[in-house]
């Protein structure tokens, strides 16, 4: 593969760098979720059934925020940071008995937008 070809892939032109819509609604809808949820751990508001729920709740709604960035950038590591931050956290809500099949709703819709994008990813 020659240098020229090798950076025609990462020409904004190019389908495998173009962003479907609905990565950039899914990456909206996230940040407003994740800017709720440290609006309310900075004001000592968010409910905490154990004392270290608050601060797993602000690093979650950090590094979500992390993956969606990338996830919007149009990086595999976006993808694949949430999947694992997702499963750490439903992991967390089943452990306190708080979980319910409405906690993987946006979680499985932004997983299966991701990996169907995958391929189109860097």
């Amino acid at each position: 593969m020659n240098e020229a070809s090798s950076y025609a892939s990462d020409s904004p032109d190019s389908p495998r760098s173009a962003r479907p819509f609905l990565i950039t609604l899914l990456c909206a809808i996230a940040w407003l979720g994740n800017s709720q949820i440290l609006m309310a751990w900075a004001s000592g508001t968010l409910p905490a059934p154990r004392p270290w729920l608050p601060a797993f709740a602000g690093l979650a709604a950090i590094l979500g925020d992390v993956c969606f960035i990338g996830f919007w950038r149009m990086r595999r590591f976006g993808v694949l940071g949430y999947i694992i931050l997702s499963a750490a956290q439903n992991g967390v809500l089943l452990y306190l008995h708080l979980w319910s099949p409405v906690a993987i709703f946006f979680p499985v819709i932004a997983t299966l937008v991701g990996l169907v994008t995958l391929e189109r990813m860097r």
